[in-house]
């Protein structure tokens, strides 16, 4: 026979087994994955390279770790140092609003007292030639002169 050559008599046992590995051989080609890329090889030189950048990484992550935490501790400084100033400015506003308190009850205490009746002046008050200094109100000072 031939040596390509294949009968078509087979046997039942072989051709299931040949089947079925066809058929499993098919469907985990179709379900898996495209096979990884080879990985290339990395020159020495590319190694070093790639440590130093990752020592600089790491040296500037650390100095933003320590720049944070300095943030932090003048933000709490700020935060200690506001609430300070806080409590004092509502002191004095306590003390401005007595004061308040006060100078409003005092311009009371005014309002209720008679003085001196303002610019206006009493007519006749004697003045240094008998006549009053101070202007009175309009229409007191004397009869109508003749027309």
């Amino acid at each position: 026979m031939a040596a390509g050559y294949t009968s078509p008599v087979v046997k039942a046992s072989e051709r299931g087994g040949r089947h079925q590995a066809l058929a499993s051989l098919s469907r985990s080609k179709a379900s898996s994955p495209a096979a990884p890329a080879p990985i290339p090889m990395m020159s020495e030189g590319s190694i070093l390279r790639m440590e130093r950048t990752e020592g600089k990484e790491q040296h500037k992550i650390r100095d933003l770790e320590r720049r944070i935490g300095e943030l932090k501790e003048e933000d709490g400084a700020v935060k200690r140092q506001s609430k300070r100033l806080i409590g004092g400015l509502r002191q004095d506003m306590d003390g401005v609003e007595e004061q308040d308190k006060d100078i409003s009850k005092a311009i009371s205490k005014l309002k209720e007292e008679k003085g001196p009746r303002g610019p206006r002046g009493v007519p006749g008050l004697p003045g240094p030639d008998g006549i009053s200094d101070v202007p009175g109100p309009r229409g007191v000072r004397g009869p109508r002169g003749p027309r």
